[in-house]
């Protein structure tokens, strides 16, 4: 009791009170990716929206899926903006990631899609949904 009582005067003490402010504005943030007609407005609740790209704006319709989007087509994304969230999640299916020869071709080309992402837009957030390129 009293070892608990002399750590607890210590903390009070000692430890800077801007270290306990800091701490009370960091925030859990939340997202809503949800792509649904009439669906609920979650800002209410303390969301922020995020933007996730898919097949149907990487790619012209009937495009070549299986090379990288052309910096074209990501500079039309990226000008899109990304919201209040200011993150950009690019879900990319086709590739797989799962099977042996294929695995290291399908890792260049999501490095080199987030690379045009990056040079399109360098300060903007950019991410994979859902799957993430292994290392060797």
């Amino acid at each position: 009791m009293r070892l608990t009582l002399i750590f607890a005067l210590y903390v009070a003490l000692c430890v800077p009170a801007s270290t306990a402010v800091a701490a009370r504005e960091e925030r859990f943030r939340l997202f809503d990716a949800m792509l649904f007609a009439g669906g609920p407005d979650t800002s209410k609740l303390g969301f922020q929206r995020l933007r996730i790209v898919d097949a149907h704006e990487l790619w012209p319709p009937n495009g070549d899926t299986s090379d990288p989007p052309a910096m074209g087509d990501v500079r039309k994304i990226v000008a899109g903006g990304v919201g209040i969230s200011g993150y950009l999640v690019v879900d990319i299916e086709p590739w797989n990631m799962l099977r042996g020869t294929t695995r290291s071709d399908a890792r260049q080309k999501y490095i080199q899609t987030l690379d045009r992402f990056r040079q399109a837009a360098p300060a903007m957030k950019v991410g994979l949904y859902d799957i993430l390129p292994s290392r060797d």
